[in-house]
């Protein structure tokens, strides 16, 4: 009995939490597929909550002809060009953001995991 109320405490003060910090990475405004035009235009990750900023991420993709995965450290919300010509160039079917960490106002970091996004050709 204590395992399922404190289960369902933990739940509780999770969901709370979570809502509290409703923060979203998406590609130019997208949430889950992009155009190689889009990327081009835009060249960055957008936040949908603006108390929060860019910490830290790394985006990624896997060329599948050439049997390799690419990856960036990336400290902004600028993609870098590098990275972007590159992937202009394979255009792979998807693109992954990852290790995603934010900052709220009083310096607070989150960590919102990770984001695949569809690349549309």
């Amino acid at each position: 009995m204590k395992r399922i109320i404190l289960s369902f405490t933990v739940l509780i003060i999770t969901t709370f939490a979570h809502a509290n910090n409703d923060v979203e990475l998406t590609l130019c405004s997208k949430s889950s597929s992009i155009t190689i035009e889009e990327l081009k235009t835009c060249k960055e990750v957008v936040l949908t909550n603006d108390k929060f900023t860019i910490f830290s991420y790394k985006i990624g993709y896997e060329n599948k002809k050439a049997k390799y995965y690419i990856e960036f450290n990336c400290v902004s919300k600028e993609i870098n060009a590098e990275f972007l010509e590159d992937l202009i160039r394979v255009a792979p079917d998807k693109i992954y953001i990852e290790q995603i960490i934010v900052v709220d106002a009083d310096g607070n970091k989150l960590n919102l995991g990770y984001k695949i996004f569809k690349l549309v050709k």
